[in-house]
């Protein structure tokens, strides 16, 4: 459903590509929080689902381009720091050893 409206209006395609990868990095800022096990706030419902969208149109658009997602893994690493040093992340369980794993399945709450 998210593919398809996006297929109809593709907001996203005026941005260069700079210009998306800086987009991509804020969308994250604002999602990480909420598939990330913690003690930090998390959004509520309706603004996950809306951020899940954004993010599905973001893939798609990623997708049209043709460019390689490892491009944008140092956007989402400044997302994920810049949440950390702002004190909005505050990660439990991040390391999952051997053993471990049954009990930390559900690391996305």
């Amino acid at each position: 459903m998210w593919r398809k409206q996006y297929s109809q209006t593709p907001y996203l395609r005026h941005l260069s590509r700079e210009r998306l990868l800086e987009y991509s990095q804020q969308l994250w800022f604002e999602t990480l929080p909420a598939f990330i096990r913690g003690s930090h706030e998390k959004p509520a419902q309706e603004t996950v689902f809306e951020l899940m969208e954004k993010q599905t149109h973001l893939m798609e658009e990623i997708n049209f381009r043709g460019i390689d997602f490892r491009e944008f893994s140092p956007k989402l690493h400044e997302a994920f720091n810049r949440l950390q040093q702002e004190g909005k992340l505050k990660i439990q369980d991040l390391y999952v050893g051997e053993g471990d794993q049954a009990n930390n399945s559900g690391a996305a709450d």
